[in-house]
Formats: structure tokens, sequence, C-alpha cells
């Protein structure tokens, strides 16, 4: 078939990747579009198309063929751009719907740690490196693959129209501006390719087809119990479902739990007009008081004894217990499915994130689904450690999930899941809303000490209140110190910083997972994968086994022996990749337990480091057990399982997020109980750890954040600062000399701008900022400063938002606004421009003691404001 075809005399791109029920009814909206070549790290030039003539009865949509031009097609990220008009394209439309089209909701490959890959990321785009011309794509991809590199994307909320008024008069016909970028660093060579860009009219009647999704029905027995509130109603039908009604709009959840069949699993879904499942399951639902109901859902393998109780005016609690009646150990899944009939309102998120449709990680640490209405909103919150530790959120369409990836049960066995509801009244709540009750209800908004100096030197200008200390306790480089060696090391440093900043809190630094082994102590030592120190040796890896024969001789020798973590046969986890010195030792990879030997090596070097050495409290690395090293597998935990397509078990698993939960949380309490400051890399993942007074952050850098390809624009959302949302809202930032010979092409220094829009970027994304870098040029043209850091802490949490953070001492806004803060006195302004640098805060100020209202005015999501409270 030849590439391109005529439609109404117009050459346009041939539709033959269309679902035939499409392709006679696309029309095109103007002629093709030129292609685009764009270099990595940079945007292309504004395509201009003139404004769309749409009758009612149809959407407009972009086709593109795009791709990252490598010499091989392999390889996939979220690395390309496309803005229209202005605002960049994200994962839904205003109206909630997918933004692309005729795709699964996400990329499933092969590749064994990105299963599931998210189509966006912020306003990046999964995009495919390819060769120009060779429309096959990588082969462990395994979703789309005859779509390529051709993309849909649904522009109807976002493209400029011809309005005609009256006696057929054009009110509005302004030009449409598009915009592709490379957001792949400047340092690589892969180009942007984008072709065969055509919009095109798509009958309205298609659109919700062509975005993969398939509503919910979301139907309903009869009522069988209520619980009121003066501003939302819950009811539960005869089957299970739960309604909630808010400002007359119903948002409904209903529970499912699976159960073993052939070919694949199938689940009891308790709610709809009809149970459905098994047979012999049934429900029963009765009114116990007022505030409480309780419901009983039996099946021929478990039992779901739920309880639900209005807590308060904000919030309902739920206690699912989870009966084994069977025999045998049982494996399921479980789900809450939670939405409207209708597509939610655009603001909707899972774990904090608005455009993901899975997430597995982050929502250990944000463990919520929040659905926006039009007249009101639903939360949802996990609460037990159990859940969270296993938690998976999904979203799709108007069905949003919160449930296991596998729970398990011994024989007669049984579990209680504790989760909560947040009815939301009104149009204007948002997921902030929802979670600054959810913070307050949790108890976490505590004071957040700062700046914080990871570096431990004294800095011109720079003037943090903690820092923690180099080099590390017992690990890292010079690890194989003795004690006496490490304290003549530390302790001048800790003079000149206390002398050069009074009252400075100082940490010691200490590894939780890692544990130096010199191997030269024993003659077997150089059979162990040594690499000494260097990152190139094929040895390096950081989680990998080694032979039942080493493990032997390791376990003869070593005290941590019951810390290990361990394969299925035994054999223990190490690490070279953390070997910094050309020495030959390794890294044991180990956990802590209640009991176990690194659980009281925990205790002994806290109260060494702050009873002897005289720091103020202790920094902690890798606090929590993350994928790698997270598990063992030759015990079971008793609810960690793995699940085979049909539901049955085929692994057992020993989950540390559990079963290392309390001694976490013992170890943070310790540290808080001497008097001491508690800083982790890790937000809490558990119950235990969620109020014990620990600050914790997540690193910036875990997603792609070099801000030049939005330095003057608002950020995007990134997925490890949302994930601080329930704890000490903080992000560790970013290197800015990484950033800098990564992404700057012209020679400028900008380094100030690039830790400065950092700063702009954690604020819009709800969270402060530590420093990691504090390299940038303090004189010249180019100059930054350290100021704005001083005046945003102490910051004790009052109510977290978008580019906005309302707290006991100050209010920090990225954007201009009315703002309103407590204090006997007329708060003290702070305005900072793009560098960093102090401007003159001129801003009115009205109102009284107790509510002064400040009317700020700054360039939006590239200057900051700080409004600090005076009494």
């Amino acid at each position: 078939m030849k590439n391109f075809l005529k439609l109404a005399g117009i050459t346009v791109l041939a539709l033959v990747f269309l679902p035939l029920y499409a392709q006679k009814e696309w029309q095109p909206a103007g002629k093709k579009l030129a292609p685009q070549r764009i270099k990595s790290g940079t945007s292309g030039s504004v395509i201009e198309f003139p404004a769309v003539k749409a009758p009612n009865n149809m959407a407009v949509v972009l086709l593109c063929n795009m791709r990252l031009e490598s010499p091989a097609n392999g390889g996939w990220n979220q690395l390309a751009g496309i803005n229209l008009n202005g605002k960049d394209f994200t994962a839904k439309t205003v109206s909630g719907s997918p933004r692309i089209l005729m795709r699964s909701k996400s990329c499933l490959t092969t590749h064994p740690r990105e299963k599931t890959v998210d189509w966006f990321r912020g306003s990046g785009i999964l995009v495919f490196f390819g060769p120009d011309g060779n429309e096959v794509i990588d082969k462990r991809i395994t979703t789309d693959r005859k779509l390529g590199y051709k993309y849909a994307f649904d522009i109807s909320d976002m493209v400029n129209y011809v309005v005609i008024g009256m006696d057929d008069r054009i009110e509005s016909a302004e030009v449409n501006r598009l915009v592709f970028k490379n957001l792949l660093p400047a340092q690589y060579p892969n180009d942007l390719l984008v072709k065969d860009i055509q919009i095109m009219l798509v009958p309205k009647s298609q659109m919700l087809k062509l975005s993969g999704v398939e509503l919910r029905p979301y139907k309903t027995a009869a009522r069988a119990a209520t619980i009121k509130d003066g501003k939302w109603q819950l009811d539960v039908s005869c089957n299970g479902t739960i309604t909630v009604t808010a400002d007359g709009e119903k948002s409904y959840i209903e529970s499912e739990y699976s159960f073993i069949a052939t070919p694949e699993m199938q689940f009891n879904t308790f709610g709809g007009v009809k149970l459905s499942g098994q047979k012999g399951i049934s429900a029963r639902v009765d009114q116990v008081d007022a505030n409480t109901i309780k419901a009983v859902f039996r099946t021929p393998s478990y039992t779901i004894e739920r309880t639900i109780t209005r807590a308060s005016a904000e919030r309902i609690t739920v206690q699912d217990k989870l009966l084994n009646t069977t025999t045998s150990d049982l494996g399921l899944v479980w789900r809450h499915h939670a939405g409207q009939r209708t597509l939610p309102v655009n603001g909707s998120r899972i774990a904090g994130q608005s455009n993901a449709s899975k997430v597995i990680f982050h929502s250990s640490c944000n463990p919520t689904v929040f659905v926006k209405g039009n007249q009101s909103a639903l939360g949802l919150v996990a609460e037990d450690t159990v859940s969270r530790a296993q938690l998976v959120l999904t979203a799709s369409g108007n069905d949003y999930t919160m449930g296991s990836e596998g729970l398990g049960l011994p024989a007669g066995d049984s579990v209680v899941l504790d989760w909560a509801i947040y009815p939301l009244n009104g149009a204007d709540k948002n997921y902030f809303d929802f979670i600054n009750r959810v913070r307050r209800d949790w108890g976490v908004n505590l004071t957040v000490p700062g700046p914080y100096g990871i570096s431990g030197s004294v800095i011109k200008g720079f003037r943090p209140t903690v820092a923690g200390i180099s080099p590390w306790f017992e690990y890292g480089r010079q690890w194989y110190r003795t004690r006496d060696e490490y304290v003549a090391v530390v302790k001048p440093k800790m003079e000149k910083l206390r002398k050069a900043y009074p009252g400075i809190k100082l940490l010691g630094q200490l590894e939780t997972n890692l544990v130096p082994m010199d191997m030269s102590q024993y003659e077997w030592g150089k059979e162990m994968p040594l690499t000494y120190g260097d990152r190139k040796n094929p040895k390096t890896k950081y989680g990998q086994f080694i032979s039942p024969e080493l493990t032997r001789k390791l376990d003869a020798v070593t005290p941590y022996k019951d810390s290990i973590i361990r394969d299925e046969k035994g054999n223990a986890m190490i690490d070279t990749h953390y070997v910094y010195e050309e020495l030959p030792h390794i890294n044991i990879m180990v956990q802590p337990e209640v009991g176990n030997y690194r659980y009281q090596t925990f205790f002994e070097h806290i109260d060494y480091l702050m009873d002897e050495v005289g720091f103020n409290g202790v920094y902690i690395d890798q606090f929590q057990p993350y994928i790698v090293g997270g598990f063992s597998e030759d015990r079971w935990d008793g609810r960690t399982v793995v699940l085979d397509k049909t539901g049955k078990i085929i692994k057992k698993r020993y989950s540390y997020a559990i079963t290392g939960a309390v001694a976490r949380g013992n170890i943070l309490r310790y540290v808080a109980n001497k008097g001491g400051v508690v800083v982790v890399n890790g937000h809490p993942m558990s119950r235990e750890e969620q109020n014990t007074g620990v600050i914790s952050f997540q690193e910036m850098e875990g997603d792609p954040v070099n801000p030049i390809p939005f330095m003057t624009a608002k950020p995007p959302e990134f997925r490890w600062q949302t994930s601080g949302h329930l704890a000490s809202p903080i992000i560790l930032g970013v290197r800015p000399n990484l950033h800098q010979r990564a992404a700057v092409t012209d020679g400028r220094d900008r380094r100030a701008e690039i830790i400065n829009k950092s700063i702009i970027t954690a604020a819009r994304n709800g969270v402060l900022y530590y420093y990691y870098g504090l390299e940038q040029p303090l004189t010249g043209p180019n100059a930054g400063s350290f100021e704005v850091a001083s005046y945003m802490f102490p910051f004790t949490p009052v109510e977290l938002g978008e580019g906005v953070l309302k707290g006991k001492e100050r209010t920090i806004a990225v954007y201009s606004g009315k703002f309103t803060v407590a204090g006997s006195k007329q708060p003290q302004l702070h305005y900072f421009n793009n560098f960093g640098i102090r401007k003159a805060a001129g801003w009115n100020i009205s109102g009284q003691p107790g509510a002064w209202t400040v009317e700020v005015e700054i360039d939006d999501w590239n200057e900051i404001a700080i409004i600090e409270v005076q009494d």
C-alpha cells in the first residue's frame, strides 16, 4: 500500500494502523506538518498550524512517528516532550481520559527490572530507540508492537479552535504552536526524529474506545447499612459495595479477593447487583450502631470480617480480618476498586502521581489513592505494614485500585489489614487537601531542621543547622580505620563546624545493609569476587549471591550470620559495587531484625557515636529494604508469596519490609529517646516507623531532574518527590556540576540556576529541599547564593501544596498569589530571583495580628517568596 492517501484534497498519512472502525471516519484538519530532527537536550523549532475548525461531534488528535535515533533498535525511556500552545503533554487530558491513544494502559516488556513502564513520567513521553527507516521496535517490548514508533495523542483540550460568533463572524482563531523536545541529556548523541506529523479530526464517539478505557459500572444492590455525617453519607449494600455520597455526588468502592482457577486466577467480588465468583460465597452486612457497620464475606477458602467506623468528620476507618479457613497455606490477591461511574476529573492520583497507571515501589511510602469528581473527591490510604509492603496501586479509566501483589496466610492463620476512607466535599478539593488530612491524622507534621549539610565542610555563605560528618563509621572509604583513628579524623571537623556554626547538630554516618569484611584475613578470601574498587570490573555488582562453599566459609567466621540476606538455597548475598579502596574486601549484605546481630550493633554504634564521640545524632543510609536486598528466599515470613497466573503459590518469601519494621522503628525511637537527631535515606514504609521523629528524605536524582529543559517553565511532577508526602517532606537535591556537564551546551555557568530551579521543583512537588551538591559561583555574572535556604528552615508543616508549603514558622511559595500567615507582628518578606539572589520584596501586606495577608508578585515557577511569621 502507498505511504500516503488523499482525503479532501489534502495529502495525509495512511491510516492503515488504525482500527478498522476508525479508518473511514477520520478527517485531516490541515496539511501534513514538517518533520523534525532535534538534538539532545534541546527543543525543536516552533511548528505553527492554523486554528482548528472542528464540528461539535469531533475530537482533535495529533499523529506522529517518533523515535530516538540509534544505530540499532533497542532501549526506551520517557525522553520525548511535546508542548502545544505553551502547555506540556501529560498522561491525562483535562477531562481525565488518557492523552495517548490506541496503546495499552502501560508498556509491557520482558526486561526483568522494567516489566511495566508508564507512557508518561511527568511531561516525559516514553519513546523507543531505533534507526530511521526501520519500523521494528525493540523485541523486548511485548505490547502494541504493530504500532511501532507511531503515536496518537488526544489534543482536544489543548488546541486552539476557530470560534464562530454571531452572524458567522470569527471570534477567535489563534494560531497553534507545537514544539517537540528531546529530553535526553546533551552529552548523548541521539537525535529525536519526528515525522508523519498530522492533525486529525476524530469522531468523539470513538475516543473512549481509542483510549483503551473500559468503564467499571459500579452497580450496587439494596442498601443494608448507613453511616451519616453532616457533610457526607456512607452506605454499604447487602453485597458489600461501599457508596460515599458528598455534595450529592457518589463514589464507589468494591472489594475483590482471588481464588485459584484455570487458565487464570479469578476473583470473588463483593459488590455489584449480585455477588460474583466461586459457588457458595456469601455476604452479610449489619448496622452495629450509628457509627459502626460490620460485614462478613465468606468463601470456600477464606473469610473476611470487615468493620467500618466513623472515626471523625473527615475520616472513616476500615479494618479487614482475613482468615484462612483451609488446612493448607493460602495465597491470594486482594483489591479495592474506587471510582465514579464516569471518568475522574483531572487531578486524580495514585501514590501522589498524576501520570502513573501502576505503582509498586513508591506505594509503600505514599500508599494512597485519590479520585477527583466534579463536586467532591474520595481518598483511600493503606495503613498497616503488611498492606504497605505488598501494595500495588493502579489507575485505568474510572477504576483506581489499591491491592496486594501476593498475600500469604498459613493454614488457619489470620491477618488484619487497616485502611481508611476520606470523603472530601467541594469541587475545589484536591489531592493535597486529602494528604494534609492524612498527615494530621498520622501525626507526622514534625519540625524539619535545616539547612542540611552533607559535605561536613565550612562553605562561604552556607549556614547549615544539621550536618552529617564524613567519613562513614566502619563502612565506605577507609572502613578499616580503628575507632581511635576514626575519632582523630572526625573530631577536628566537628570542632571546626561547631565554631563556624554555633548550635549546629552534627551526625555520625552509618550504613544499614552493608558491612565491610577484609578478605585478606582468610586463606579462602581470594576466592571471593574481589574488585579492589574497580567499578569497571565485571565482578562489580550490588546484590550478588556467592556459592554454597563460600557461604559456609563466610558463616563460620562472621557474627552477622543471622542477619545475612540469602537466596532460596541459603547462599549469602554480598556487594562489590560500594567498594572504594584498592583492598581485598567485600560488603556482606544484611538487614536488621529484633534480636539479630545487625540490630544489636546498631545500638552499640549509636551509643558510641553519641556518647563517646560526641555527635548529636546519626545519619543512616539505605535504611529501607528496597527490591535488591529486600528479601530472603530461604524462609517464609508467613505473609509474602508469589503466585502463578492461576493463583497458586509458586514461591514463599521473607520480606524485610515486614519482618524488620519493628527493628527499624525501635532504632529510630532509640535515637530520639537519647535526645538525638536521626536523619535517614528513605521514607518510612511501615506503620512502626511512621511517627518516630525521624527526618527522612529520598534522592531527587532518582528521576531525570536536570532542570535545563524546563528552566523557564513550570517544573514537572516527579515520583521520588511525591513519595514524601506522608513523611518529613524532604528531597535530597541535585549535584549541579553533574547537570552542568550534562546539559549546558553554550559554555555558561548555570549551576546557580540549576540549584535554584531544583529548589523550585521541590516546592512545586510539595516538598522541601536539602542540598546535595553545593557547587555554584558566588561572585560574577552567574553568581548564586545559599541565602534562600537559610530562610526555609526550621519548618513545621501545616499544609503541603503544589508550589506552596505552609508551615508554622513560614510560608514558601513559587507562584504569585495572596497568602495568609499568623503572627502578632507583620511578617518578614524574602524574595529571591532565579539565581537565588535576594530582591526587594515590596509586596502589599494587609490584615491584622494572627491573620496577615501578603499579595505576592513574582515570576511564577522561576522565583521564590518566603513569608516569615513574626511574633
